[in-house]
């Protein structure tokens, strides 16, 4: 298979991951996330937030208002709230749910979006690139975190995969010469955009405005963003999170905007927030941990990649890691989880460069590697499987983490 870059993007695909592969990656991200899922406790300060905030809102059946005990909590907007509640009250058990239910949204969440990514590197360079890529993101140290806490960084992931898949594959149409656009990926981008916003406010718009950017620049060329169907994609994108936003600003009297928007986004991009202060450089040093145990080849890939950057697929990518990457290294309150949107993009690139170097051996070498691989995530899955169950019969979670 060959692991270049795909002109026509997601309308006229390398190849599609395929029902078994898509089912080999959702066993093995389940493997990887669900051990002490429900065991461990509280190892972020926000997780216990969220939760009681969602716990509360299934208490008094106010959905609309976000309250931590007696204080309004207008830091994130809704939709994380809405999600947990949702599925505390889908459990049967209503406001007595414990932890690991609301964990559930997160759980489902990061199994999108390694779901995703396996898709979208599939229709990018092929169904290997695309497994390696899924595989890998479901096993790193970070995605492996966010998967367990009851938080909004997971299912903002899912929906900056789906947001960017739509928008890479409107790019690569355009690099095609099929410029006309599909609604069908204008939908996926809009609505994975305005899904995001519900959940984490202008994460998803930065995402996706700074990857449009740096890929204009790079061309010199941008009316391809007219594909994206802007018009229509606005008026849905509003639809979908104006009439919250609208509600709530005029419930709190400019309360929500002042808190979200002064006293936690703005304070984060100009202070360390909360003890949380870094300086440029910081998700770099971190790098090697949070991606563990994959550092060495995403670097790689990464190199690699560069030296390809004329390739539609490859450029795209780049676009969306580099520009982000660099604006949070740039915000003050620094977090290890704020760069978990280009590891999608960053894993993309390890398995297109690992399918491209194996491609470039001796047909005998491919095999054989192609066997080793297959054995290693066999017994990664099976070394999950038995940890989980050993952590079960221990009756606790203390040594887990």
């Amino acid at each position: 298979m060959a692991a270049g870059g795909n002109e026509a993007g997601l309308e006229a695909p390398v190849g599609s991951l395929g029902a078994a592969r898509s089912l080999f990656l959702i066993l093995i991200a389940l493997a990887a996330f669900l051990p002490g899922l429900s065991l461990l406790p509280p190892f972020d300060r926000d997780e216990p937030r969220y939760t009681q905030a969602s716990k509360q809102m299934v208490e008094t059946a106010d959905y609309f208002d976000i309250r931590f005990q007696e204080e309004p909590r207008h830091k994130k907007p809704i939709g994380i709230y809405w999600l947990q509640a949702g599925t505390a009250k889908l459990s049967g058990l209503g406001a007595d749910a414990p932890l690991w239910v609301y964990r559930l949204v997160s759980l489902f969440g990061a199994v999108a979006a390694v779901l995703g990514t396996g898709l979208l590197g599939a229709r990018f360079f092929g169904r290997e690139a695309g497994f390696l890529a899924g595989a890998g993101l479901a096993l790193c140290l970070l995605m492996g975190v966010e998967a367990r806490l009851a938080k909004t960084d997971a299912v903002l992931l899912a929906c900056i995969v789906a947001m960017q898949a739509g928008l890479g594959g409107t790019y690569l149409k355009s690099r095609a010469g099929q410029g006309g656009g599909s609604w069908g990926l204008a939908a996926l981008f809009w609505g994975g955009l305005a899904v995001g916003v519900l959940i984490k406010g202008p994460v998803t718009p930065v995402v996706a405005g700074l990857t449009g950017l740096f890929l204009c620049i790079a061309d010199r060329r941008w009316r391809w963003l007219f594909a994206l169907k802007p018009l229509p994609g606005i008026l849905l994108s509003a639809a979908v999170v104006l009439p919250w936003f609208l509600a709530i600003t005029l419930e709190s009297g400019g309360g929500f905007l002042k808190q979200s928007f002064g006293q936690d986004i703005l304070a984060k991009v100009f202070e360390g927030q909360e003890s949380h202060g870094a300086l440029p450089g910081y998700y770099l040093a971190l790098f090697w941990a949070t991606s563990w145990p994959f550092g060495p080849v995403l670097l790689l890939g990464f190199l690699v990649s560069w030296r390809n950057r004329s390739d539609p697929a490859v450029r795209f990518l780049l676009a969306w890691i580099v520009p982000t990457w660099v604006l949070f290294e740039l915000i003050m309150t620094k977090l290890p989880h704020y760069v978990l949107p280009t590891y999608p993009a960053l894993f993309l690139l390890m398995g297109w460069s690992v399918v491209a170097g194996i491609d470039a051996l001796p047909k005998q070498r491919q095999i054989a590697l192609l066997r080793l691989g297959q054995g290693l995530f066999l017994l990664v899955c099976i070394g999950l499987f038995v940890f989980s169950a050993v952590l079960a019969g221990s009756g606790g979670a203390d040594w887990y983490w």
